[in-house]
């Protein structure tokens, strides 16, 4: 999307002199930027999740009178909340480089945008 809306700029940016990997690089920045900020709150609310799941589960069966837990089928009185380190460890990365990689195709797009082709319709 950021590409399609940016195809003004981008004739600009590469009219004025930026190469193709210059503007790719731009749009594979934006897609780490996003996988950074994403996957930090992602480990912050699941964390905040994991951490009060017990606290959640009470609410939920007095308010709302739903019982997702039941001890009596897993033979835990609580459920489990604890976060491994080496699983954050794991995840993290992999998302951050999943989002990179997703920003890939459009980077290249971006790239190869020829900047007379893409001002001539503004």
């Amino acid at each position: 999307m950021i590409v399609v809306e940016k195809t003004r700029d981008i004739g600009i940016i590469k009219s004025v002199g930026a190469t193709s990997a210059g503007v790719a690089t731009i749009f594979l920045g934006y897609g780490l930027v996003i996988g950074v900020i994403g996957s930090g709150l992602g480990l912050l609310l699941s964390y905040l999740l994991v951490h009060n799941i017990n606290e959640i589960h009470a609410w939920m069966g007095r308010a709302l009178h739903i019982q997702v837990w039941n001890p009596e089928v897993y033979m835990f009185d609580k459920i489990p909340n604890q976060m491994s380190i080496q699983d954050v460890v794991w995840i993290m990365p992999i998302a951050i480089l999943a989002s990179v990689l997703g920003a890939l195709v459009p980077a290249i797009r971006a790239g190869r945008l020829n900047p007379v082709d893409s001002l001539r319709w503004e």
